[in-house]
C-alpha cells in the first residue's frame, strides 16, 4: 500500500528525513559563513582563471579560524578534552585544519569550511587547491586578490 514520505531540504540542497536535522544543517551553514566573512569570497567565486593564489591579513586568517574552532568544539567536545589532555599546551591556532575535516567528514558547510583554510598556506596566500597551499613554489605565483575583495 502505498504512502507518505516527508522529507525536509536543507538550503545547500541535502536532503533529510528529519526535519531538526535539516535545520541544524541551515544553522550550521550561516556560522560557518559568519565564520569564513573575514576571508572575503571564496577561490572560486572569484571568476578567475585559478591561477595564482588570493593574498590574506594573518589576522583574517587567524579570526576564521578561532571562530571554525568555537563551531567544531562543541561537535567534537570529547575529541577536544581527549587532546587537551595529552598536551595542555596546544594552541589549537596551531593545529592543522585536516584533523577536523577528517573528524567532521560529513562533506557539511563546517567540514567544507575546514577545507578552504587548508588550502592557505603559511603566508596566508589562499590557493586554488590544498596542494599549493602544501607546496607553493609550484603554483603560479602571481596574486590574483586581496583578501575580502
Amino acid at each position: 500500500m502505498a504512502h507518505k514520505i516527508a522529507m525536509w531540504k536543507a538550503d545547500d540542497g541535502t536532503i533529510f528525513h528529519d526535519e531538526t536535522a535539516a535545520l541544524r544543517r541551515d544553522e550550521e551553514g550561516r556560522a560557518a559563513r559568519a565564520a569564513m566573512q573575514p576571508l572575503g569570497k571564496p577561490f572560486g567565486d572569484r571568476g578567475l582563471s585559478r591561477k595564482g593564489f588570493i593574498q590574506h591579513r594573518r589576522e583574517a586568517v587567524v579570526e576564521a579560524k578561532a571562530a571554525l574552532i568555537r563551531i567544531t568544539r562543541p561537535r567534537m567536545a570529547d575529541w577536544f578534552a581527549e587532546q587537551e589532555a595529552k598536551n595542555p599546551e596546544l594552541n589549537w591556532l596551531e593545529v592543522d585544519g585536516g584533523y577536523f575535516c577528517r573528524m567532521l567528514d560529513d562533506g557539511g558547510p563546517i567540514s567544507r569550511a575546514w577545507g578552504r583554510l587548508m588550502c592557505i598556506d603559511s603566508k596566508h596566500r589562499e590557493w586554488e587547491q590544498m596542494y599549493f597551499a602544501l607546496h607553493p613554489e609550484e603554483g603560479e605565483q602571481v596574486c590574483v586578490g586581496l583578501g575580502h575583495e
